[in-house]
């Protein structure tokens, strides 16, 4: 792994220096900056994987700079805001500028390593859990199905829509399954529904709706539980397959 550049600005030099070395001393790389324009200064020239950030300081205050260094450096760069123990007004100032966290004063120096660890761990974890729900996305979004998310009482929480399914067949939110279809139907999606929370194995059942203009429509669905509550159901247009199918009979 290559080494973690921390920039840590503050107007006290004292303070600053103690913090590079118990940062250094964890096995960081550390610039320091005098104030807030030489943090802003320093950022533009090299990249940072953290920055530390002293609330009080001349020229820009450290919100200010937060606010700077977020919109250069994106959501995802870790920003930790220096400020006192039970000032809970530069807290909740500092979150709303865009700080990740934030570290009190007095500063432990020995567990502030640590600390720096954790804040690096949780940030990665939280960028690479969003790139996986984005991946995931792409994928159900690449599908030619409809998704259809249902919770535990088979009730229709999301549907992504296929754009050339009949209309007919894509549920709406809020709706029930039995709400969503003709009784019929319903009760092959419950009963392969039923089946597949009980066994954690997916089931797949096809159906045939009577459309507006009175030509029937074919559908399959492959229903799988999520949690034994929560359900996910793909439903695809089998229409022009049925119809193949009959012309080859």
């Amino acid at each position: 792994m290559s080494e973690v550049r921390i920039l840590v600005a503050d107007d006290d030099l004292t303070t600053a220096l103690l913090m590079q070395a118990a940062l250094v001393r964890a096995g960081f790389a550390v610039t320091l900056a005098a104030d807030g324009e030489e943090a802003v200064q320093a950022f533009a020239q090299a990249p940072f994987d953290m920055v530390l950030l002293d609330v009080d300081m001349p020229r820009l205050d450290g919100y200010a700079v937060c606010r700077e260094l977020r919109r250069r450096g994106g959501e995802e760069l870790p920003i930790l805001m220096v400020t006192g123990m039970d000032d809970t007004a530069s807290i909740e100032a500092a979150f709303e500028a865009g700080a990740t966290d934030f570290i009190s004063k007095p500063i432990t120096w020995a567990l502030l390593g640590h600390r720096v660890r954790y804040v690096l761990r949780a940030t990665r974890a939280a960028a690479a859990l969003r790139g996986a729900n984005a991946r995931n996305a792409a994928m159900l979004d690449a599908l030619p199905d409809t998704l259809v998310r249902i919770d535990g009482r088979n009730r229709i929480v999301e549907v992504r829509t296929d754009p050339g399914m009949h209309a007919c067949c894509a549920p709406t939110p809020g709706q029930t399954l039995a709400a969503a279809y003709p009784p019929a139907v319903s009760a092959v999606l419950e009963r392969a529904l039923d089946e597949a929370r009980r066994s954690s194995k997916p089931r797949t059942v096809e159906f045939q709706l009577a459309c507006a203009d009175d030509r029937p429509s074919h559908h399959e669905a492959r229903l799988s539980s999520i949690d034994g509550s929560e359900a996910l159901c793909l439903l695809r247009d089998i229409t022009e397959r049925k119809e193949y199918e009959r012309r080859i009979h």
